[in-house]
């Protein structure tokens, strides 16, 4: 990790892991005034690719669950956080050989205001829990509230389609409470 500056303006000039059959990662960024939550702002990008033997670094968490999960060979993820005075925002895209997910949101701090989209385009579960798939999915999902109170319609509206590879669909409409 290579970093100048202060906590008034703090740049992350590089950063970067290469870990020999596991993982490589690349991120930068720079970030103001860090101790001010009106005022904080920044912008840090990331990008990691996983290898051959990326699954072993479920072990350090938790062997079970090392056993039961997978972390496949190939895959990569970009993730960009943005920070403007007191709104987080953020995109993460997973693509793996079968497909991909997306998810773009924002957070508004001081007033616990949400906003999540989420697309899942053909990724195969297989290659994630080689136990116990569900198999290709595809998915939008999109949540918008203040809070977080899945019974609750005043502070979260979530809206949920699920299609297997079949493409049979499956609702689920918080918003209206339609549970299908």
């Amino acid at each position: 990790i290579q970093c100048t500056g202060t906590l008034d303006e703090l740049e992350v000039e590089h950063m970067s892991l290469f870990w020999d059959g596991m993982v490589d990662m690349d991120g930068h960024g720079v970030f103001t005034k860090l101790l001010d939550d009106r005022n904080r702002a920044g912008n840090f990008v990331l990008n990691m690719g996983f290898h051959q033997d990326a699954s072993g670094l479920l072990a350090f968490y938790d062997k079970t669950l090392y056993e039961r999960f997978a972390i496949p060979a190939g895959m990569t993820v970009a993730a960009e956080l943005k920070i403007r005075r007191g709104v987080y925002s953020g995109q993460v895209k997973l693509t793996e050989r079968s497909g991909s997910v997306r998810i773009d949101g924002d957070y508004l701090m001081g007033t616990d205001k949400y906003r999540l989209d989420m697309q899942v385009d053909g990724l195969n579960f297989s290659a994630f829990m080689p136990k116990d798939s569900i198999g290709s999915m595809q998915a939008v999902l999109h949540a918008e509230g203040r809070g977080f109170d899945l019974f609750n319609n005043s502070r979260t509206a979530i809206d949920l389609l699920v299609q297997d590879n079949g493409l049979n669909p499956l609702l689920l409409q918080q918003s209206g409470n339609t549970f299908l």
